[in-house]
């Protein structure tokens, strides 16, 4: 009986407050934000993008502010699954889950894909004559994967270690660089005009709308500090802290490198196109006129390794989200199945691994091995996820409002946080599918919707029976323990 109990436990204590900052900084990943999701965004909305940010950051920030508040009161593996089972209930919790792996389980396969094409980048930069390095992004997406799944069985420790020296480095040399295509001014000046929704000729406010679901992808695991929660010491003091700060340091960097990457290349619809065109060359282009080839070199690879850690860090928060899942008996007890010696959930580990390898294959097929054909899967399964990502926001935003009013917080937590992040990702959800994307992104919004029914229909009929889905009437900590005296 030791042994079975011991094979479903994660391990407790394993993590301190320097893995928990590190889990929330390396699944949020800013440096991959700052320069792939900016692109994205600018694809969407042009030279609205960073008006795009600032308006996603401002929802982002409040749901930060809910979060934080929930993570308070509620100690759980299950991340954004188990704050709503513990506030609406086990039926929102299932789909809450379904929603995050669309919108979050997703986008680990984005991060192989993008893995594959920096590290081509790389190579085909610094080792030209080397065909076998630089030809196929397939491999080196394969080969990150793997190590992804190696080191997330490995065990949580050491794979924060990872996470975190990766992304500062990462950051450092992002801001560098944003801050010397600023300085020189750019092509035509600082865009400030940029940061007004709507005021630019070539950036409608429909588009500038409809890339907020974008937007939200860049920040994405920011929340991933609460899914350890059961293997950290003092989580109630620690996670709260680290998951509005991570916020507040990502939406700045977002902020800074989308307007330096607009203001490089300039608002008119010709720097605008030639910025679309050159895609993930774009800050290579950049490092060259406005500092050295050098540092643009050294940016691609780092955000080669950058993939890797971000796509640690999503491996890392939901797996623990499907164990808890399991735990619970809303899903498989298969799911629940741990290491013995690190407490990994092994089990959840290989099921995520293998939707991101269908990810790899179907843009494989689709696109081919060219690396500069990577964007466009990218940004397809990106809009696919995005859907299920801003529901899952939203409906964690409804459980923080429901516990802030049980234990009358400030109306700010109670109503103004909450109402923010519904209005504003409620009008991105409306603008994913209105009016239509361009083609190829067309159907994926369509395709993510009837994945969150399907999906969410079969997890609630495969569900244990007899498993109860009303709300529980106290919020559950990991020992059970009494919560802590209403504010």
């Amino acid at each position: 009986m030791a042994v079975e109990v011991e094979s479903r436990q994660l391990k407790e204590n394993s993590v301190g407050a320097f893995g928990i900052v590190a889990q929330s900084v390396g699944a949020s990943s800013p440096e991959i934000a700052a320069s792939a999701t900016t692109i994205s965004a600018v694809l969407i909305a042009g030279a609205g993008a960073p008006s795009s940010f600032l308006l996603g950051g401002i929802a982002v920030a409040c749901l930060a502010v809910l979060i934080a508040y929930l993570s308070r009161r509620v100690v759980t593996a299950g991340g954004l699954a188990g704050l709503v089972e513990a506030t609406l209930g086990q039926r929102f919790a299932l789909a809450t889950g379904w929603a995050s792996l669309l919108g979050i389980g997703l986008i680990t396969g984005v991060n192989l894909m993008l893995g594959g094409l920096f590290s081509t980048l790389f190579f085909s930069e610094v080792a030209p004559h080397t065909q076998w390095l630089s030809s196929n992004w397939i491999w080196w997406s394969v080969l990150i994967g793997v190590a992804i799944v190696g080191l997330s069985i490995a065990g949580v420790r050491p794979s924060v270690v990872v996470l975190f020296s990766v992304s500062v480095v990462g950051i450092a040399c992002l801001t560098i660089l944003a801050i010397a295509i600023l300085a020189n001014g750019g092509a035509h000046g600082i865009a400030w005009s940029t940061l007004i929704p709507g005021h630019e000729k070539t950036a409608s406010l429909d588009s500038t709308l409809r890339a907020i679901g974008v937007v939200v992808i860049g920040f994405q695991g920011f929340e991933s500090a609460t899914s350890l929660g059961e293997e950290t010491a003092n989580p109630r003091r620690t996670i709260p802290r680290v998951v509005v700060t991570v916020v507040l340091i990502v939406w700045v960097l977002l902020l800074l490198t989308s307007l330096s990457l607009v203001t490089g290349f300039g608002t008119s619809e010709a720097g605008i196109t030639q910025l679309t065109t050159l895609s993930a060359l774009s800050w290579l282009v950049l490092a060259q006129h406005y500092l050295a080839a050098w540092f643009g070199h050294m940016i691609i690879g780092l955000l080669a390794i950058s993939c890797f850690a971000c796509g640690l860090g999503l491996m890392n928060e939901m797996s623990r989200m499907f164990w808890s899942l399991s735990r619970d008996e809303l899903l498989p007890r298969s799911l629940s199945r741990t290491t013995r010696r690190t407490g990994s959930p092994w089990v959840a580990v290989l099921i995520l691994a293998a939707v991101a390898a269908l990810e790899l294959l179907g843009a494989a097929i689709w696109q081919g091995a060219k690396p500069l054909n990577v964007p466009t899967a990218a940004t397809w399964v990106a809009d696919v996820a995005a859907p299920g990502l801003l529901i899952a926001y939203m409906l964690a935003a409804v459980g923080g409002a429901r516990l802030a009013f049980r234990y009358k917080a400030p109306i700010v937590v109670r109503v103004l946080c909450p109402l923010v992040v519904v209005v504003v990702f409620g009008i991105s959800l409306y603008h994913q599918f209105s009016p239509l994307p361009p083609w190829p992104y067309r159907l994926a919004p369509f395709i993510g919707l009837g994945l969150l029914v399907i999906g969410g229909v079969a997890m609630y009929l495969g569900a244990r029976a007899g498993t109860p889905a009303a709300s529980p009437p106290i919020p559950p900590t990991a020992d059970r323990s009494p919560l802590p005296a209403a504010d």
